[in-house]
């Protein structure tokens, strides 16, 4: 999204895209993964590149001076740190650290704070009701869908000496009220801008920085989304799909009921839930 001209590959696709804005936006994965391998390529390899025709040039300067020499090595020093900065910014945003500031090069530490990341959450092995451990991913995989299959269905819904009252508490009229006004442009600003840049996606894979760096692009399709949604009370199908990630409570976890599930929903779905919580 830093790039130049990423404003103008994004306008006129998403101009000419039929549907809704979650069409829209899926319309653009393609094309923005050919424009990904087009535009910036592998950055690895290309910083390798540089660094070797640099060599180079510095080579050939020690035999004496070379105008034509020296503005080429301007011109590719220059592309170099272009290079270092979408390295830098790639590994930031992998590793998800916050307490940095965005443009740091040291790279190798974004590096390995993503890989520790990884490595933390990852799910190795897990023991079975028996206390056998299962390390193949079919069988994690069983286990995981298993115990949440077995986690709501009928045979645990608690007693009454462990019903919580008022569990889900009647909306008088007045709020219900609230939630049918009419929805503006401004409120939908509100919402999306209000939801983090990068915080984790959903299924669709678009942050909300990127709604928020093409607002001008984006936001009459926005609006139609939502305002049918509170109108016609239906969303375009799949919006609401949502992935669900496993969070370890504690550390070296080794049972399922050790880790917490979160639901990560797509950044169109979050707008709309986000103004039905505030007018609540």
């Amino acid at each position: 999204m830093k790039h130049e001209k990423f404003q103008e590959f994004i306008a006129p696709i998403w101009e000419l895209s039929p549907g809704s804005t979650l069409e829209k936006s899926c319309a653009l994965v393609e094309p923005l993964k050919q424009w990904n391998r087009s535009t910036f390529g592998h950055i690895k390899q290309k910083k390798a590149r540089i660094l070797a025709r640099l060599a180079g040039i510095q080579k050939a300067l020690c035999h004496g001076p070379n105008d034509s020499l020296n503005n080429l090595e301007t011109v590719l020093i220059e592309e170099f740190n272009g290079i270092l900065d979408q390295e830098a910014i790639f590994w930031h945003k992998k590793s998800r650290v916050k307490s940095l500031q965005e443009g740091d090069r040291n790279t190798k530490f974004f590096h390995m704070s993503t890989i520790i990341r990884r490595r933390k959450n990852k799910i190795d092995r897990l023991k079975n009701d028996a206390g056998i451990w299962v390390d193949e991913a079919d069988g994690i995989k069983y286990l995981a869908m298993n115990y949440f299959s077995d986690l709501f269905s009928p045979a645990h819904v608690p007693t009454s000496r462990f019903a919580i009252p008022n569990l889900f508490p009647c909306i008088d009229s007045g709020e219900l009220a609230s939630l049918v006004t009419t929805i503006d442009l401004e409120e939908i600003k509100a919402s999306l801008f209000s939801i983090g840049g990068i915080k984790a996606l959903g299924r669709d894979g678009f942050p909300a920085l990127f709604y928020e760096k093409h607002w001008n692009t984006c936001a009459n399709d926005i609006f139609k989304l939502v305002d049918q949604g509170f109108k016609e009370y239906r969303i375009p199908e799949g919006l609401n799909s949502t992935l669900i990630t496993l969070v370890p409570k504690v550390d070296n976890s080794t049972s399922m009921i050790q880790f917490r599930p979160i639901s990560l929903c797509c950044t169109l779905y979050k707008v709309i839930s986000k103004i039905l919580v505030a007018r609540l």
